[in-house]
C-alpha cells in the first residue's frame, strides 16, 4: 500500500479557527444528556477527511489535470492581468502583470511578449524569427495575395541561378523583357544618309545603336528589322528628314512582319528644301514581331534621307 502525503495526528489537534463544529464530539460528550459517540462515526468522518485531501492533491498538485480542464477564463486578465512567463531554461515559471490581458512571454532579463498583448495589434515585433519557422511551414495558401511588398523582399531573396529556383517556382521569376520595365527598349541611328528611290517605298536601314537592351536590332543581318521579345504592346517614334529637290509628296510608314500597319505620315511638298516627317504610333505586338520604317516620295528622282528611330515597350 502506498503511503499517502497526509496522515492522521498522533496527538490533540483542534484545527483551524474558521472550521465550523471543530470541538463537536467534545461538545457531544459534555452535553446533558450526553449524546453518544462510535468509533465507526468518528472514523468515518475522519477518513473521508483525508480521502478528500489526498485526491485534492493527487489531482492538483502532482500534476495530473486532465487536457483541456483549465480554460481561459481561469486565467486573469483586464488591466492587471497576468500572463504566463518562461525562465531561462525555457519553463513555464511564474505569472507577470501585463498591461491588458493574458499573453506569453520570452525568457531572460528583456523578455518580450510572444503574441502581443490581448487586444493589440498581433504578434509582437521582432517576435517570429527565421528559426521559430518550420521547412515549409509557411505556404502559399497563407500568404494573402499582394501582401509581400517590394520592400519586403530582400535584395538576396529571389535566386539568380536557375540551379537555385526550387521546382515549380521558376514560373514565378520573370525576366526583364517580360515585366513591365521603367524603360526598356532600343533607340537607332543612321550612320549616314540612304538614297531613296522615286515611287518606291524603301526599308530604311539603321547603321548605329545608341542603345538596344533586348537585343531587338542588329548592324550586321537585317539591319532594318527591329525584332521584339515580348508579347504587349510597342511604342514607335521615328524621324525622318527628306532632302527635296522639288516639289512632291512624301511618307514615312510603319511595317509589321513586312506588312504596312496603316500607321503612315505623309506630307504634300512644293519646293525644294530639307523637311522632317515625325511618326508615333503605338502597336500591338507578339513576341518574335519585327518592326520596319519605310520612306517614299515621288519627287522623280532619288532623294537623300537620314533618320533615327526609338522604340519602347510600354505594356
Amino acid at each position: 500500500m502506498t503511503t499517502k502525503h497526509f496522515q492522521r495526528p498522533s496527538d490533540i489537534y483542534i484545527g483551524e479557527a474558521g472550521l465550523a463544529n471543530r470541538t463537536k464530539y467534545q461538545d457531544d460528550s459534555n452535553a446533558s444528556p450526553k449524546r453518544p459517540i462510535s468509533s465507526i462515526k468518528v472514523d468515518g468522518d475522519i477518513n473521508s477527511l483525508f480521502d478528500a485531501v489526498n485526491i485534492l492533491y493527487d489531482t492538483a498538485v502532482s500534476g495530473a489535470v486532465p487536457d483541456g480542464t483549465i480554460t481561459l477564463p481561469k486565467f486573469a486578465v483586464g488591466t492587471f492581468g497576468s500572463a504566463l512567463v518562461f525562465d531561462a531554461a525555457g519553463a513555464a515559471k511564474y505569472a507577470a502583470a501585463g498591461l491588458t490581458g493574458t499573453v506569453l512571454v520570452s525568457a531572460g532579463a528583456g523578455a518580450q511578449p510572444l503574441f502581443g498583448q490581448a487586444g493589440s495589434a498581433g504578434i509582437a515585433t521582432g517576435a517570429v524569427t527565421n528559426d521559430k519557422l518550420a521547412t515549409d511551414s509557411v505556404s502559399t495558401a497563407k500568404i494573402q495575395d499582394e501582401a509581400a511588398t517590394y520592400a519586403k523582399i530582400a535584395t538576396t531573396a529571389i535566386a539568380t541561378a536557375a540551379s537555385d529556383v526550387i521546382a515549380g517556382t521558376a514560373n514565378k521569376l520573370l525576366p526583364a523583357s517580360i515585366m513591365p520595365p521603367l524603360y526598356y527598349g532600343t533607340s537607332l541611328s543612321k550612320s549616314g544618309v540612304q538614297s531613296i528611290p522615286h515611287n518606291v517605298s524603301t526599308a530604311i536601314t539603321y547603321e548605329t545603336e545608341d542603345y538596344d537592351d533586348g537585343n531587338w536590332h542588329s548592324t550586321v543581318t537585317n539591319t532594318s528589322r527591329i525584332t521584339v521579345d515580348f508579347t504587349g504592346r510597342l511604342n514607335v517614334r521615328v524621324d525622318v528628314s527628306f532632302s527635296i529637290t522639288t516639289s512632291c509628296i512624301a511618307r514615312v510608314h510603319i511595317y509589321k512582319n513586312g506588312i504596312d500597319t496603316g500607321k503612315s505620315i505623309g506630307q504634300q511638298y512644293f519646293s525644294a528644301g530639307s523637311y522632317n516627317i515625325l511618326n508615333v504610333a503605338e502597336l500591338n505586338v507578339t513576341s518574335g514581331d519585327y518592326i520596319e520604317v519605310f520612306a517614299y516620295h515621288n519627287a522623280g528622282v532619288s532623294t537623300n534621307i537620314f533618320s533615327n528611330a526609338t522604340m519602347r515597350r510600354i505594356k
